[in-house]
């Protein structure tokens, strides 16, 4: 049963704004529309971008997914992993496993396009062009001026969060979590000696790098390393760098 509130002796439901139309923005409104709320979501860019490179998706997310009715649609062009396995730079194997629990390598894209087609499903309007400025009160501001009032207001809306620096603004502590971590992501063709049902990372020192087999011809690329590794950051991709950890890859 929907959760209500009384308004002049009528029982309605309650209402949510979500600033951030991205996996996490779609996936909150879903799951309350599903639950029988008003939801409307606030994108800033002038359409709904399904981009992207690879993700994991593990048992949470497959769970929640197949609960919202969009897993046939996240998973499409991505597989199965069944084995995992971590090397060194060297390509000496230091952990590896057999899964005993769901994991899905897919594109990003499809994960996204599932969300967004299943929330229009559930009645979630979808506003684009619609920056978000912060809250205040209950309600959430767009940089129109527009305050629009909600039982609940999500902050979905990425990395430099408006809704977040709005709460920051007014003195209430927010806890923000550093990963210490910079990372890049991609697609690249898909290599005759690449992974085609594990996932398979190597580490060198601080550096990681992983491949996600994807269905097709292509298949997902991670790196990550410190923030503090200029070179690590550098785009376009300091090839001879990273092939200085990494001596035994190609």
């Amino acid at each position: 049963m929907a959760e209500t509130i009384a308004t002049k002796g009528c029982m309605l439901p309650r209402h949510a704004e979500v600033a951030g139309a991205g996996i996490a923005g779609l996936a909150v409104a879903s799951q309350l529309a599903a639950s029988g709320w008003t939801v409307r979501v606030h994108e800033r860019s002038t359409e709904v971008r399904e981009i992207g490179a690879g993700i994991a998706l593990g048992q949470n997310g497959v769970d929640a997914m197949r609960l919202l009715g969009a897993f046939d649609q996240a998973i499409e062009g991505g597989v199965k992993v069944a084995y995992w396995s971590i090397e060194d730079q060297w390509q000496r194997i230091v952990h590896s496993e057999w899964l005993t629990t769901e994991l899905y390598s897919i594109p990003r894209s499809s994960l996204q396009h599932a969300l967004h087609v299943r929330s229009r499903e559930l009645g979630v309007e979808i506003h684009t062009d619609s920056a978000v400025a912060g809250t205040r009160e209950g309600r959430l501001v767009l940089q129109s001026g527009e305050e629009l009032e909600a039982d609940l207001v999500v902050g979905a809306d990425g990395v430099n969060s408006r809704v977040r620096d709005s709460f920051v603004a007014r003195g209430i502590r927010v806890k923000r979590l550093d990963l210490k971590v910079a990372g890049l992501r991609a697609l690249i063709p898909r290599g005759p000696e690449d992974p085609t049902d594990h996932m398979l990372e190597w580490l060198a020192g601080k550096r990681r790098v992983g491949l996600l087999p994807l269905d097709g011809d292509q298949t997902a690329i991670y790196m990550f390393c410190p923030p503090q590794d200029a070179r690590g950051r550098r785009i376009p991709v300091d090839v001879a760098s990273w092939s200085e950890s990494y001596p035994s890859l190609k």
